[in-house]
């Protein structure tokens, strides 16, 4: 029996705010025959791993994805987020960044 990857264990590991991101980004891999090994998100950055059928234009796909997400915010799904820390590095809009922090 062949050994289960990440990705099919536990499916995509992003936050839900990158969905319009990634969703397609997966289906486009997929098409092109890429087996997905994981899918993340890492210190603030997506990240893609492809066990099988990589190309040049997977890996195209892939840079204009974890560009995309890199100003999407995690939370919410804006635009023109940008990556905040606090112990943890996550891209957040403002306004989901000031429900983050406590109110002094």
């Amino acid at each position: 029996m062949k050994a289960q990857n990440p990705y099919q264990l536990w499916g995509k590991e992003t936050p839900k705010g990158w969905d319009s991101v990634v969703d397609p980004l997966i289906k486009q891999l997929v098409g092109m025959g890429c087996n997905i090994a994981q899918v993340k998100e890492k210190f603030g950055d997506l990240r893609v791993y492809i066990d099988e059928g990589y190309t040049s234009e997977a890996g195209h796909l892939v840079s204009e994805a974890t560009e995309k997400c890199s100003t999407t915010c995690a939370k919410c799904g804006a635009p023109d987020s940008q990556i905040r820390s606090g112990g943890w590095l996550v891209v957040l809009c403002d306004a989901c960044e000031s429900e983050r922090k406590p109110h002094a």
